[in-house]
């Protein structure tokens, strides 16, 4: 998992002219990444999307990445997927808030 998080963390990020640099980040290290088994283990990265990104297009390089973890080790395994979107109230108004 180590090697997944890492490189990961190499991963380029996009930039916005006005927001900034996107993250992607362990939040809370001692609860973002939980072991199960002994044979598993769980990393909840937090990502915000910026303007212009999807959740596709955040997943899409860490996809390619774990296939290309995968090809050269064979006992590697990893999925990548998202748990929750929020949309919350800003200062354009946007309010909705839903979870999938």
């Amino acid at each position: 998992m180590m090697k997944l998080i890492s490189a990961i963390r190499e991963l380029p990020v996009l930039e916005h002219e006005v927001m900034g640099q996107g993250i992607l980040e362990l939040p809370y290290p001692g609860a973002s990444v939980v072991p199960s088994l002994c044979t598993a283990c769980t990393a909840a990265f937090e990502r915000r999307l910026l303007v212009g990104e999807t959740k596709e297009s955040v997943l899409a390089p860490i996809i390619k990445l774990i296939d290309k973890l995968q090809s050269e080790d064979q006992d590697f395994r990893a999925t990548a997927g998202y748990t929750a979107i929020m949309k919350v109230l800003t200062a354009t108004g946007f309010k909705e808030k839903r979870m999938e």
